[in-house]
């Protein structure tokens, strides 16, 4: 059984921003946590076009080398057709309850990422959606949506690289990276 983490936009978001921020580098901790206890942290291509298109819109540079950077060190996944077909029938469903995600002539990114997570894996993998909005998310059925800073690892590694990584002083995302693999003595998970 795998545990697959999918980022949801507000937790790139938030990877994205100043890396002096405690809350930036505690969600950066998060991450290499979640790798280094052997889960697959996905970064779907709708996430990475939803925070890169506003980026480009403000013109944040530094956050748009971030997103590079947190999209080299992370598992792409692209939007495939049973994707679509399911997020289509998530969006109905919110609508038919009156529960809507977006305006009616949005496309729906939650809709679309609630999809991605409903048919990625197999049979007996834990599928999570990491979030900063479980408000509307949680709204598709059988997606488990959670607040990032809210869930752990099996076991106690997130304390241990937690406590190893934030007292390290690195700012970037790859240093947390190379150092999270430095200290595990192993492969990424996350960058395979």
């Amino acid at each position: 059984m795998a545990r697959l983490i999918l980022l949801d936009a507000g937790v790139v978001g938030l990877l994205c921003s100043s890396p002096f921020l405690p809350t930036v580098r505690a969600c950066q901790a998060w991450v290499v946590a979640q790798a280094g206890a052997g889960a697959k942290v996905l970064l779907a291509d709708l996430t990475d076009f939803e925070v890169r298109r506003e980026l480009l819109r403000i013109r944040a540079t530094a956050k748009l080398r971030r997103l590079d950077d947190l999209r080299s060190n992370i598992v792409p996944l692209p939007v495939n057709s049973p994707s679509w077909r399911k997020a289509a029938e998530f969006w109905a469903i919110v609508r038919r309850a009156g529960k809507p995600t977006a305006s009616p002539d949005a496309l729906d990114g939650d809709a679309i990422l609630a999809g991605v997570a409903a048919v990625i894996g197999v049979p007996g993998d834990e599928v999570i959606v990491a979030t900063t909005n479980v408000g509307h998310l949680g709204r598709f059925p059988a997606v488990d949506a959670r607040k990032w800073e809210t869930f752990l690892n099996r076991g106690n590694s997130e304390e241990v690289f937690g406590k190893q990584i934030a007292s390290s002083g690195g700012s970037r995302y790859s240093d947390y990276h190379d150092r999270r693999v430095a200290l595990s003595s192993s492969s990424c998970n996350a960058c395979r």
